[in-house]
């Protein structure tokens, strides 16, 4: 520091020796966007349209709400299976994509609300308007897109996944981890189609594609839906077995013990739900919340004589007829599984069935009399008894279905998109090893299995694609090893320097560190003397990258190299624009992606 001695006396001065330092900025702060259910921090819809920062699930359900809830249609058969599938098109997948997120060792985030789950005015140019405000999110470097998943028009869904590639080759410090979208043929995923119509669609700008990855396919979650009850729509079919053979086993049954074998039989009919059904192709659908009164209302109305006679002939209806109604189901079922394809032991089958339905009046005849004896049965005493079994039909049905239900929305698959979990994969990897390692041959969590398998052989068109390098890595499951992202590759795979997603991401980080430690010496002298301690922090940086295993060579001349001054990366008029010009060189760690074990016979020499 200049000073002007005027007056006498004692003055200090301050020689900085020591080069400022470089900073690394942060490498899988990835920002998700999509619908929500709300987006309110501090008043209604206030979050819409911006970005925010979380930290944990518990974060997201605070600002943007839990899961919406699903809408399930369930099939319930003949034999008491349970199909079944969701109602709705598309299913809201941003929470479970941002869970999916944080299971996988993601760590803090962005969330960008585009709009409502109802998806109103929700369209690829919303999503394209997001993107353009990333610009005011420099803490972002990766973005996931997960929800676009949820849009019908793929071409469209494609033109934002090309718009977001631009976006990050323009800001230079992010990376798009894209999804290939399922295609089907023959009425399932298939791995070629998707392979064909993703590179169709997706640009071909190697100086652009060379910022994102695309991951396939679709993964096959341990998660749930959350079903509301009153949402669920109820459909009853018998058609397991043919209408003849229906009729063929309902005319064998015995009629001969009259009408309360008769009334007996009918209430079975409706406790075991479909198992002793008189109307061979009858289907109804309805909510649960319909089902109690709509089965109540197709019971039989007693006259008076009828009643008398069902008391006469019934003992305690509300215990022990539920106890012979659950032997009757378990004998039944049991032979209903025999007729599933067909009428095998048919014969068999109508006999346990008559033979069962007549132990059944037997045993309840038998010790009726004994207990009603000298009692008198009255209309009131019917009515107390009769509210009482009818009050018990709906909690055995539905204790039957209570379970089936469950197992059937359990078997319903919640399928996401893999870009959230390899968001995670990269957190977690640049975490514990560092942004230079290749993020693969990691393994998945909350994933039951890839939503199509792939083997060796079909692997490699989607990990080399030798006419436009567009290369595609695989989530595949292996025996013994579990659910692993095979592959490290970027979109611009046949480019020999930025074919690695680590190479690049590594870069993007050098780049934006440096960028950032450098902004102090705009405007500073354009001498040796800047050139030196912008070198020195520069090499500084580089050395310690070196040492933690980034970059390769034996010493670090030989890993790394940093250039500034006249004649060396400047001209005269170079310097006479303002241009102070740096250049630095980095032999980055690529990965072993094939490795060859070479074997051969030695002779023995001794």
């Amino acid at each position: 520091m200049a000073f002007s001695y005027k007056t006498p006396g004692v003055y200090l001065e301050e020689i900085v020796k020591l080069p400022p330092s470089v900073a690394s900025v942060e490498t899988a702060i990835p920002c998700f966007f999509g619908v929500t259910k709300k987006a309110v921090e501090l008043k209604d819809d206030d979050l819409t349209g911006l970005s925010k920062k979380i930290y944990s699930l518990a974060d997201f359900e605070l600002y943007y709400g839990t899961p919406d809830v699903a809408k399930a249609s369930v099939l319930v058969r003949l034999n008491m299976a349970a199909e079944a599938s969701l109602s709705s098109a598309y299913v809201n997948n941003l929470y479970y994509a941002v869970k999916h997120y944080f299971d996988n060792g993601g760590g803090p985030c962005y969330v960008h609300s585009i709009g409502d789950l109802d998806r109103t005015g929700v369209d690829a140019d919303t999503y394209k308007n997001a993107l353009a405000k990333l610009d005011l999110d420099d803490e972002v470097t990766l973005l996931v897109l997960p929800d676009l998943a949820g849009m019908a028009d793929k071409d469209k869904v494609y033109d934002v996944y090309n718009i977001a590639l631009l976006k990050a080759a323009a800001l230079q410090d992010k990376f798009v981890v894209v999804d290939v979208l399922p295609e089907k043929a023959g009425g399932k995923v298939s791995a070629e189609a998707s392979k064909t119509a993703f590179r169709n669609r997706i640009s071909n700008n190697g100086d652009v594609i060379k910022y994102g990855a695309a991951y396939f396919p679709h993964l096959e979650t341990t998660y749930s839906y959350d079903f509301a009850t009153a949402d669920i729509k109820m459909t009853f079919s018998e058609d397991v077995i043919a209408a003849n053979e229906s009729a063929k086993l309902l005319n064998n049954f015995n009629y001969k013990t009259a009408k309360t074998i008769f009334t007996i039989q009918t209430v079975l009919q409706f406790l075991s739900d479909d198992y002793f059904k008189n109307i061979p192709t009858e289907t109804y659908t309805g909510t649960i919340s319909d089902i109690n009164s709509k089965r109540n209302g197709l019971l039989p109305l007693f006259t008076a004589a009828e009643q008398q006679a069902l008391l006469d002939n019934t003992k305690a209806l509300t215990d022990q007829l539920k106890v012979q109604a659950d032997a009757a189901i378990a004998a039944a079922k049991t032979k209903f599984d025999y007729v599933d394809t067909g009428a095998k032991e048919w014969e068999h089958l109508q006999t346990q069935l008559q033979k069962k339905i007549t132990d059944t009046f037997a045993a309840l005849d038998g010790a009726l009399k004994t207990d009603l004896g000298t009692k008198g049965v009255d209309a009131t005493s019917f009515a107390t008894l009769n509210t009482t079994f009818l009050s018990k039909i709906p909690s055995f049905f539905n204790s039957v279905f209570e379970a089936r239900l469950k197992e059937a929305f359990l078997s319903i698959p919640l399928l996401l998109p893999s870009s959230p979990a390899i968001a995670g994969v990269y957190a977690a990897v640049d975490r514990s090893r560092g942004v230079w390692k290749a993020p693969a041959n990691v393994s998945l969590n909350a994933v039951k299995k890839p939503e199509v398998p792939l083997s060796d052989l079909e692997q490699q068109d989607f990990n080399v694609d030798a006419e436009n390098g567009k290369s595609i890595n695989c989530i595949r499951q292996f025996t013994g090893r579990g659910n692993l992202v095979w592959g490290a590759r970027t979109l611009a795979g046949n480019n020999n320097e930025w074919k690695y997603v680590n190479v690049r991401r590594f870069f993007s980080m050098v780049e934006e560190s440096c960028q950032n430690a450098t902004r102090q010496f705009v405007f500073e002298p354009n001498d040796a003397n800047t050139w030196v301690r912008v070198k020195g922090m520069i090499d500084n940086y580089l050395t310690n990258l070196w040492r933690a295993g980034a970059l390769q060579g034996a010493k670090p001349e030989h890993a790394f190299y940093t250039a500034v001054g006249l004649n060396q990366t400047m001209t005269q008029d170079d310097m006479l624009n303002g241009l102070m010009i740096v250049e630095i060189g980095l032999a980055v760690v690529r990965p072993a992606e094939f490795i060859i074990l070479r074997f051969s016979h030695k002779l023995a020499v001794s």
